[in-house]
């Protein structure tokens, strides 16, 4: 496995509580040779993890969000690492002060998903140094720490707590991002082995493995093996480097196991527990807690997979009754009479369920729901109603056709 990545030596970039740098001191540009990418990107030392703010670092957050919001953009993960630092600290030990609100609000809410974002899913990327891929991974670190702080913020919370859920929807999204497989820094980093440093922390949880390589072919379609060559049409037990090749997604399979040891609790089971109170949350909320742990399907282990089944279930049966009670509870709250969400919500219900049991089983007891959902919705008199429930006969033949094929 690749190990290029990991540091050698001792980093001698300057540390993020210097001067933020000049336009002439910016460092590696992502624009040229990439369609659409024209950020910047600031390379800098990470920060030290046992290093505590006593007041809120509000000259990195501003820099963090004048680099995000200019052009062309400009990022600064380290600085990011250190304000997640702070405001995990300020909220492990209950003292997030008054004054710091609006800034904790702004860097929930502006600073870590405008980031991280452009981070993890521009093809800049490609282009940025090892030293700037390890600040992004102990970014998402920091990122993980903060989504198992809140849910448990939440997870204490009176319903209706909006404040808590507003911080916490745009942390969960760039979360689903970060677990995203497909995004452009787990495709760079797909043959990458986790640093020697991890290897012993990654072992504390068992919930994610990496997926099997596959073997590769040759642009002819030919096998490179020639052993592998002769015996594919009878046998597969050729071992060789070429036809087992290493596990693959070995960092994504490591960031999904710490969101299960991270030092401020086991996220799976906060997030098991909040999904298992649905009434008290909003469909944005629950459409963005199912979406990460969908995200989680291809690596998660049989018994993990086992904590979130009934908390599922329990989603569906809330869904339902909505249905019965009041529809209209399950609407997108930016668009009248829209039910995009609910959709999404049993789409995520569907494949987690499946992971769990079979894809037949979750197509028998989430298509009872979804078959009700068009049934209420060509009830009424509304465009947009009406709308969604042809939406969803889509979606239900397009399911059915899945599941006959397999």
């Amino acid at each position: 496995m690749d190990r290029r990545w990991e540091r050698n030596g001792k980093d001698e970039a300057e540390p993020w509580e210097s001067v933020s740098p000049s336009e002439d001191e910016e460092g590696e540009s992502s624009a040229g040779e990439f369609e659409g990418t024209d950020m910047v990107m600031v390379q800098q030392a990470v920060a030290d993890e046992g290093f505590y703010v006593l007041e809120f670092p509000r000259r990195e957050l501003g820099a963090v969000l004048e680099g995000i919001n200019k052009f062309p953009w400009v990022v600064y993960p380290v600085h990011l690492i250190s304000l997640m630092s702070y405001a995990c600290k300020a909220l492990g030990m209950g003292i997030e002060a008054h004054s710091d609100i609006r800034r904790l609000q702004a860097l929930y809410r502006e600073a870590v998903p405008g980031t991280l974002e452009k981070c993890l899913d521009d093809k800049a990327i490609w282009r940025w140094s090892a030293d700037v891929q390890i600040n992004i991974f102990q970014a998402i670190r920091g990122l993980i720490d903060l989504v198992v702080l809140k849910l448990s913020q939440l997870r204490i919370s009176r319903a209706g707590d909006f404040a808590v859920m507003d911080d916490l929807l745009p942390l969960l999204q760039t979360l689903a991002i970060a677990f995203d497989k497909l995004c452009q820094f787990h495709l760079k980093h797909k043959e990458t082995a986790v640093p020697t440093a991890m290897v012993a922390s990654s072992e504390k949880s068992n919930y994610a493995k990496p997926l099997l390589g596959t073997p590769v072919r040759q642009k002819n379609g030919e096998w490179h093996c020639a052993r592998r060559k002769i015996q594919v049409k009878e046998v597969e037990d050729c071992d060789c480097e070429r036809c087992r090749p290493p596990n693959v997604y070995c960092l994504l399979a490591h960031l999904m196991n710490y969101f299960g040891y991270s030092p401020y609790g086991d996220g799976y089971k906060q997030l098991a527990e909040v999904v298992s109170a649905p009434q008290k949350l909003p469909p944005a909320i629950i459409e963005a807690l199912l979406l990460l742990l969908e995200r989680t399907v291809d690596f998660i282990s049989d018994e993990g997979v086992q904590i979130f089944v009934e908390p599922c279930m329990v989603v569906l049966g809330h869904v339902a009754d909505c249905l019965e009670k009041d529809v209209d509870a399950l609407s997108d709250k930016t668009r009248r009479d829209s039910f995009g969400t609910l959709s999404m919500i049993l789409r995520h219900l569907r494949a987690i369920i499946a992971r769990g049991s079979s894809a037949e089983n979750a197509e028998n007891v989430v298509s009872i729901v979804q078959r009700r959902m068009v049934e209420r919705m060509l009830a009424f008199q509304s465009f947009n109603k009406q709308l969604s429930a042809v939406r969803e006969i889509n979606k239900l033949l397009e399911n059915a056709r899945s599941v006959a094929s397999r």
